[in-house]
């Protein structure tokens, strides 16, 4: 029986998921985008690869790094796919953090670290929007709905955003 080449094992096409990212990650939006990004992860079945549930295969069968892992080629394949969709989904503002991201799960871990409520610069952002709040031309309703928005992600527990 003939080897299995590793190409019939690759994802035949990737779904371009970044046209229907309509929010992009911004230092105090995390949650928001959080809440879009995750289902599109889950759908495609690839939330292993921000996760970490699945351990990463060895790159090589043999101790002679002669001979491809399938598994690994397939796993390094989808994981650049949600790295990719990490990248799109995140403003150009962000963007520089993620640099030195070579998998999904790195670049992740930086956003969740950053960004997600608990982290200190999240937090420190938040105050800062919360000190710097003005009424404005805005009425009433809407300035205290943002303020409230604020003290409410403030006071989320940063269990819930991970």
């Amino acid at each position: 029986m003939g080897e299995t080449s590793s190409s019939s094992m690759m994802p035949s096409s990737s779904p371009n998921l970044a046209h229907q990212l309509h929010v992009k990650l911004t230092s105090s939006n995390y949650l928001l985008w959080k809440t879009q990004f995750m289902p599109m992860i889950f759908a495609c079945g690839l939330n292993q690869h921000i996760d970490g549930t699945t351990q990463i295969p060895t790159q090589f069968l043999d101790d002679t790094n002669t001979k491809s892992n399938p598994a690994y080629i397939v796993w390094l394949c989808e994981d650049q796919i949600v790295l990719s969709w990490i990248v799109a989904s995140v403003s150009e503002s962000i963007l520089p953090q993620l640099v030195e991201a070579t998998t999904a799960h790195a670049a992740w871990d930086k956003l969740v670290a950053t960004y997600a409520s608990g982290s200190r610069p999240y937090i420190r952002e938040l105050k800062s929007q919360l000190h710097t709040l003005r009424h404005d031309n805005v009425s009433i309703e809407s300035y205290v709905l943002k303020a409230k928005g604020i003290a409410d992600k403030l006071a989320t527990p940063a269990k819930i955003h991970q």
